[in-house]
């Protein structure tokens, strides 16, 4: 899956992540953010403050787990 593509890229790059079983998720710029294991992405711009949080959990997340 994969968050909001602007205009014309869901034309023709769109149609070959489709191609490879990608999956658009939404059709819409909006603040919503998603997260697959280590990918992290936002729908658009406005995204950007919830983009950061949830990268930064994602950091703490992930040196929580390192050994002392």
């Amino acid at each position: 899956m994969i968050g909001y593509m602007p205009g014309h890229l869901t034309w023709e790059f769109g149609k070959e992540l489709q191609k490879l079983g990608v999956e658009i998720i939404n059709r819409k710029a909006d603040k919503t953010v998603f997260r697959d294991r280590n990918l992290i992405i936002g729908a658009s711009p406005d995204a950007a403050n919830n983009f950061g949080r949830l990268a930064a959990e994602a950091l703490l997340q992930k040196v929580s787990n390192l050994p002392s």
